[in-house]
């Protein structure tokens, strides 16, 4: 959803990188790259996107980093 896409772009940001394993820091920084691909697949769809991207895309990357934080 926005909500745990926001979550996840504050943790890319550096406002919750504290105590995060590097593996974890990129995970963060690979989801706010698809984060951001998947935007541009909404609002600027004729300048296409450099990596295939969807909700289910995003929701299977979420999920990725929501295992590993535990």
């Amino acid at each position: 959803t926005l909500e745990e896409s926001s979550a996840a772009s504050d943790v890319y940001k550096g406002q919750r990188l504290t105590g995060l394993s590097s593996e974890q820091r990129r995970m963060a920084g690979e989801f706010e790259l698809l984060l951001q691909e998947y935007r541009v697949s909404l609002f600027a769809q004729p300048v296409g996107t450099r990596v295939p991207i969807s909700e289910k895309r995003l929701e299977k990357a979420w999920t990725e980093i929501e295992s590993a934080l535990r």
